[in-house]
């Protein structure tokens, strides 16, 4: 009778019931690894901002960003249905844009009862500003009038949320490739610096 050996990254086990005690710890520790991540995320208050937005011209349509000795996880961007197909780009940027016509959206705690309140402001832009220093973009698509953007950061475990850090002047555009209306989301936590 042939032996199979099984392998876990570089370990390896001929016997099979010393690799099923292996292969359950090591689920047993990636399981309480995402618990603990998931935790501690819970613990941080979060919030929403509706982006209900008329953009004028190509360029930025909102920005969010935090005061300095702060910081945001963004945990997810959603639009819907835009009035003309764009392409719409998320660009993280190191510097705050400057300019334009904006009004703020309000920042709703998605727990009433959270002790602190956000210091991240959220700009819907009817006038395209100068754009921030992009550091890149973390998203770009098209998006037709029938289509739905959903983005989502740090809900897997190998996955971060995209961190905003108010001592860096760091910002999320949400960038539009012409005139259009858009209705969506960005969904956050916020926690000192």
């Amino acid at each position: 009778m042939t032996t199979r050996s099984r392998q876990i990254g570089n370990q390896s086990w001929d016997n099979e019931t010393e690799f099923e005690l292996a292969r359950q710890e090591t689920l047993d520790a990636v399981r309480k690894l995402l618990d603990r991540r998931l935790s501690l995320l819970d613990r941080l208050p979060t919030y929403r901002a509706e982006i209900g937005v008329v953009a004028g011209a190509a360029g930025y349509a909102a920005e969010i960003f935090c005061n300095t000795g702060r910081k945001i996880h963004i945990q997810q961007v959603y639009f819907s249905k835009p009035s003309v197909q764009i392409t719409m780009r998320l660009i993280k940027a190191s510097t705050l844009s400057t300019g334009g016509t904006s009004t703020d959206s309000a920042v709703v705690p998605l727990d009433s009862r959270s002790a602190i309140s956000s210091s991240a402001r959220v700009k819907l832009f009817t006038g395209a500003p100068t754009a921030g220093t992009a550091i890149g973009d973390v998203f770009e698509e098209v998006v037709g009038t029938g289509d739905v953007l959903w983005e989502e950061f740090g809900h897997l475990l190998s996955n971060r949320p995209l961190t905003l850090h108010g001592e860096d002047n760091e910002a999320l555009a949400v960038n539009v490739s012409g005139a259009v209306t858009i209705v969506g989301y960005i969904e956050f936590s916020e926690e000192p610096a």
